[in-house]
């Protein structure tokens, strides 16, 4: 997974339609050195499980607000555009982007990745690193091939890894479960669950009764919602078919 994929999105709650900020950064766990979640910005900031995305195409969708958690204080935050400096002030260069796995998170400057065991502080501006620190037995152990196959499998443009993954706010075991070893497991290739490893359906029962406001449609007109529809289960089931939940979210409200 490439961070560059995610930053600068406006997060929208799909129950309201309500901008809850923005991705400005991510958080690592300084325990164990692993991904903790992205880190979104509006009058404060909050940290966004990958598991509680619903979507991510222009902007970044989930259920409700309640997937905005508090951040925690062994959290440190690194965000594209910091630059590195070693404790004797030699700069190493800038963060471009950042690759997420399950095992690993890689920080990639100019010339070279960094590993995050290797922050000792962290700023909004700046990240001071240890260059002699040891690698915490915590840490799993990557190899080099797994690390290029998980770079690789999350770089590719053309599979929308979020694509069926809308996660229901009521349930988050057996979705959640599923999410993360679809997204995150290093070195695994990218799956699509078939009907029958699918346990527990998404839940888009929030948007039953509410007004579609803007006519929903795909670029052939095959598919259209007018302008007034009241949602009904065969209005989603039709919405779900197309691929337009999402729209239908974003582009309806409460009576």
């Amino acid at each position: 997974m490439i961070f560059d994929d995610f930053y600068a999105k406006k997060v929208i709650a799909l129950d309201s339609a309500c901008e809850l900020g923005a991705v400005d950064g991510v958080y690592i766990d300084d325990n164990d050195f692993v991904f903790a979640g992205l880190c979104v910005t509006g009058k404060e900031s909050f940290i966004l499980d990958i598991a509680d995305i619903a979507g991510k195409d222009n902007y970044i969708t989930v259920c409700d607000k309640d997937a905005l958690k508090p951040i925690e204080e062994s959290l440190i935050k690194v965000s594209l555009g910091q630059k590195v400096l070693t404790r004797a002030g030699r700069e190493l260069g800038t963060v471009r982007d950042i690759v997420i796995g399950r095992k690993y998170i890689k920080l990639m400057l100019e010339e070279e990745s960094l590993a995050p065991y290797k922050i000792s502080a962290a700023s909004n501006d700046y990240l001071i690193v240890n260059l002699r620190a040891a690698k915490p037995t915590i840490c799993a152990d990557v190899t080099e091939d797994e690390s290029k196959e998980t770079e690789l499998a999350y770089s590719e443009p053309d599979k929308d890894i979020f694509e069926d993954f809308h996660i229901s706010s009521g349930d988050d075991a057996t979705p959640k479960a599923q999410f993360e070893e679809f997204v995150v497991t290093a070195a695994a290739p990218l799956h699509y669950p078939s009907d029958s490893e699918t346990t527990s359906a998404p839940d888009y029962s929030f948007l039953l009764g509410r007004k579609v406001e803007r006519e929903i449609s795909d670029l052939t007109r095959t598919f259209s919602i007018a302008v007034g529809t009241i949602i009904t289960d065969k209005v989603l089931a039709h919405a779900k078919r197309a691929g337009k939940i999402v729209d239908l979210a974003i582009n309806s409200s409460k009576l």
